[in-house]
């Protein structure tokens, strides 16, 4: 039995990546990385939260699919202006396994 469990891909669950915010490519999309778009894959409403030791502040963000890549679009924008989000900062990205990103 423990043969078959160690044959099970990566959980969805609790799926944690690192993206750093170049200049030009996350003003209108972000384009998330394989592994995290592998997971998400047929939702298309998420949700962000600011996970900080503060408060707690969510953003609804949907995810468009274009020639095999994935994207935060519509929310994504007011999101990085909310935050103030400049070149060289870097997010890290936890992905719930439903339909939530912590950032």
């Amino acid at each position: 039995m423990g043969q078959q469990e160690d044959m099970v891909g990566p959980s969805h669950s609790d799926l944690e990546c690192m993206k750093i915010l170049l200049p030009g490519l996350y003003a209108e999309t972000l384009k998330l990385l394989v592994i995290m778009a592998w997971a998400i894959g047929g939702h298309q409403k998420l949700e962000l939260c600011l996970d900080d030791e503060q408060s707690l502040a969510w953003w609804k963000v949907e995810v468009f699919h274009d020639s095999g890549h994935l994207y935060l679009h519509r929310g994504w924008k007011h999101f990085t202006r909310a935050l103030n989000l400049q070149d060289g900062f870097s997010l890290v990205l936890r992905y719930d396994g439903r339909s939530q990103i912590n950032v």
